[in-house]
């Protein structure tokens, strides 16, 4: 089947998501399938191709679909958020800011200035996805601002927990005017003994606005119809776990990739199961 183009490349790029969204109903499992395997197949070509000029390639046929419906894609991952996209009726700007986040990922070196900068990063990039998840889901527009915020705050523990690999890529999303506020000149800084404490300190300081934000939306969590609920808050309390555990131990994000182990995400699920 065509679908399973989108599932097996939803399930290579991501266990997590991919078992979570299992529990979507069928006809709205299938269209996020595809809606994640168009995404990471264009974040796969900036952070594994490097690749700016098919980056923009691929860019220019996605929107050479969007104004002309009768476009013929060759790419079986566009072709399938052109569907989407148009069954759903996503927003211009939703594409727009994606790929304008995207493409500030080929700057090299990168380092996100402020908390401005970084929102209208982590917006481009995961903002915009909680927005075209909502509309796949049906959900009502008093929703969308709760579904923005929910896609963000994943997106910065991603960041948090991927600061080794994406520092030696030459980017730092971590604002400068957070670095500095914990007296800090870099983020590699932990490696000195005397800013060691400054640099816990600062993950903690991004850690704790992030769980506070997820908490802040529990109460948005629990009104989602049950049928759609289950997946969000197995999400939910995966990257609650990884952003506790970078709170308890900050420095392990410079020595690996922190991810739960099979077990915790099975208890995870069963926890969301009742």
């Amino acid at each position: 089947m065509v679908d399973d183009v989108y599932k097996r490349k939803t399930k290579d790029r991501s266990t997590t998501f991919y078992y979570a969204s299992l529990f979507f109903p069928r006809e709205r499992r299938n269209d996020v399938f595809k809606l994640y395997a168009f995404l990471r197949t264009a974040d796969d070509i900036v952070d594994e191709n490097k690749d700016k000029n098919l980056f923009l390639s691929f860019k220019k046929e996605v929107y050479d679909g969007i104004e002309n419906e009768t476009f013929p894609s060759k790419d079986p991952f566009i072709g399938g958020f052109l569907e989407v996209y148009r069954k759903y009726r996503f927003e211009r700007e939703y594409i727009d800011s994606f790929f304008a986040s995207l493409e500030y990922d080929f700057k090299k070196p990168l380092q996100i200035k402020d908390q401005a900068e970084l929102q209208k990063y982590v917006y481009g990039v995961a903002g915009v996805v909680g927005l075209m998840m909502a509309k796949i889901l049906g959900l009502e527009p008093s929703y969308y601002n709760a579904a923005r915020k929910f896609g963000e705050l994943m997106q910065i523990v991603n960041i948090i927990r991927d600061i080794k690999f994406d520092y030696d890529m030459y980017r730092i999303y971590i604002p400068k005017s957070d670095i500095e506020r914990f007296g800090l000149s870099d983020i590699s800084d932990y490696k000195e003994n005397k800013k060691r404490k400054g640099f816990e300190e600062l993950l903690r300081f991004e850690i704790g606005n992030v769980l506070e934000g997820i908490n802040s939306l529990s109460g948005d969590i629990e009104k989602i119809p049950k049928s759609y609920r289950r997946p969000i808050e197995i999400s939910r309390d995966v990257y609650k776990s990884i952003a506790n555990e970078i709170y308890k131990s900050p420095t392990l994000v410079w020595r690996k990739k922190i991810r739960l182990d099979k077990l915790r995400f099975f208890l995870i699920i069963l926890k969301n199961l009742f």
